[in-house]
């Protein structure tokens, strides 16, 4: 009874913002029991990804996505927890949001000195965080949040150091940069590479102080090493090393070259200075990166050179969730707003704790509702067109044990998720900007019927009916035409091998 008292008093704004972060995800959250299963992009790739290796499929061999390996793990371990819904990836994401949370609340509290007014930031931080025009899905870049935040804390203890830096905190710092830096790798390697401008940084400030490298750089080493040789070893030994190598890095890179967004460096900054979402997390960065003057702190150069490399890097694309991985940074902005009130705030610290969490609630749940359609007659009791007819494809696909399915030209949109529905191509799914060997090799698995069901999308009825009569040709058979259209406004169907009534 002792321990739990010392640990509820000493971890009370922790617990708070475990708290918090639940209540807001069971909101917002496409992955919550709130909403509807279906009709998902990115996220039920990723699902159909870790099902697959669940199921013992080989990656990057019978599927293949440009992800890296440790986010199908993710969403693995969540279709192990929840078969035929999110349920798991939820409760992993609420586990992965409470630790980039807690990390900005250290971040908060080393410059604040102070835990409610730490705990503040913090909260506040989620209606950044959870901004509507970036969170709308669980993309890959929220996946990458707890690292990158471990290793701005981090960094911030090194840059800002008032003190003499204690090897030992050095060391420890490079561990969590070592295990940051591999685990972005294997989930979404831009992300590294927007992690690496940190660590030179930190690097330069140490050499700048005259404190040697070789320690610190063994132990980054040794934290790299326990998260890529689990995934090195596995691969080398499935005999699946070579097409990783091939998939992850060759191909993406061409996809990303092939994609209808890229075009030059000039063109791309051009073209997000137009919106000005696309700029909202730099504008606010960039105040809170000189507020730190207000803290008296050197190297405040710091926080702009990072911010300025991790947003360079993210316009590789026109989409806005590309910036999730500069969400983090408004912390810096709150901290100098908070501190600015830090009197204020003071004088009724409960109150003004309690204020600060329901306001911040409303604003992230009201918003998000409203952006995304939430309030209407599918929250909560799910009753829409889209939902039932996701019940009768799910029926349909249910006559046969694990299906494998195919997406022609098309993506998958988690149609299948309560079937336990298996990728029947390595390209079972078409990429954005898929070269023409992928799209080659998918059509040569459909003609040789190594998927179950077969689903297309189609612009207008032509091209629908071109679709379905060249499938036609090669075996497969009509079973089911949507109703409803998706949300993108094409036209869908279901062919089979299978004569299905």
């Amino acid at each position: 009874m002792n321990h739990l008292k010392y640990f509820f008093s000493h971890y009370y704004y922790q617990i708070g913002v475990a708290l918090f972060l639940l209540i807001t995800l069971f909101f917002v959250s496409p992955d919550s029991q709130l909403h509807y299963t279906f009709g998902r992009n990115d996220c039920a790739i990723f699902f159909s990804s870790g099902k697959a290796w669940m199921n013992g499929m080989t990656p990057y061999v019978d599927f293949a996505d440009s992800k890296g390996p440790l986010l199908w793990l993710i969403y693995g371990i969540g279709y192990l927890i929840s078969h035929y819904d999110y349920t798991g990836v939820f409760w992993l994401s609420w586990l992965s949001y409470t630790i980039c949370f807690l990390y900005l609340y250290k971040i908060a509290d080393y410059f604040l000195k102070e835990k409610a007014l730490a705990f503040i930031s913090c909260i506040v931080m989620g209606i950044a965080i959870f901004f509507p025009w970036f969170h709308y899905e669980v993309k890959s870049e929220d996946w990458c949040q707890p690292f990158i935040v471990a290793s701005l804390y981090y960094a911030c203890r090194i840059v800002f150091s008032q003190q003499p830096i204690d090897i030992k905190n050095i060391c420890r710092a490079f561990f969590v940069f070592g295990i940051s830096f591999s685990a972005t790798l294997l989930i979404k390697y831009n992300i590294s590479a927007m992690l690496i401008s940190i660590y030179i940084y930190v690097i330069i400030i140490l050499i700048k102080n005259r404190i040697g490298l070789f320690k610190p750089i063994i132990c980054g080493l040794s934290g790299a090493s326990l998260i890529i040789l689990p995934f090195a070893i596995y691969l080398i030994v499935a005999g699946a090393f070579n097409a990783f190598i091939n998939e992850y890095f060759i191909n993406t890179l061409k996809t990303i070259n092939q994609s209808q967004y890229h075009s030059n460096f000039f063109h791309e900054l051009l073209y997000h200075i137009g919106y000005a979402e696309r700029v909202y997390y730099f504008i606010f960065s960039m105040i809170g990166c000189f507020g730190i003057y207000i803290f008296k702190h050197k190297n405040m150069f710091f926080l702009p050179f990072i911010l300025s490399c991790f947003w360079i890097i993210s316009l590789h694309h026109a989409d806005a969730h590309y910036f999730n991985a500069c969400t983090s940074f408004p912390i810096f902005f709150i901290i100098c707003a908070i501190h600015s009130c830090r009197n204020i705030l003071n004088k009724q610290q409960h109150l003004s704790t309690s204020i600060t969490t329901i306001i911040s609630l409303f604003i992230i749940i009201i918003t998000n509702c409203f952006q995304y359609g939430y309030i209407d007659k599918t929250f909560i009791t799910q009753k829409s067109a889209q939902y039932t007819e996701m019940i009768t494809v799910n029926r349909i696909l249910k006559k046969i044990k694990n299906p494998k399915v195919i997406y022609y030209y098309c993506i998958d949109r988690g149609d299948g998720i309560a079937a336990n529905a298996l990728p029947g191509s390595v390209y079972w799914t078409s990429q954005l900007g898929a070269t023409t060997e992928m799209q080659e090799r998918q059509l040569v698995d459909i003609k040789q019927q190594k998927a179950d069901f077969i689903f297309i999308e189609s612009k207008n009825q032509p091209d629908e009916t071109i679709k379905i009569k060249t499938l036609e040709a090669m075996g497969y058979h009509l079973v089911y035409k949507y109703k409803s259209e998706n949300n993108i406004g094409r036209l869908r169907a279901i062919l089979s091998i299978h004569h299905i009534m």
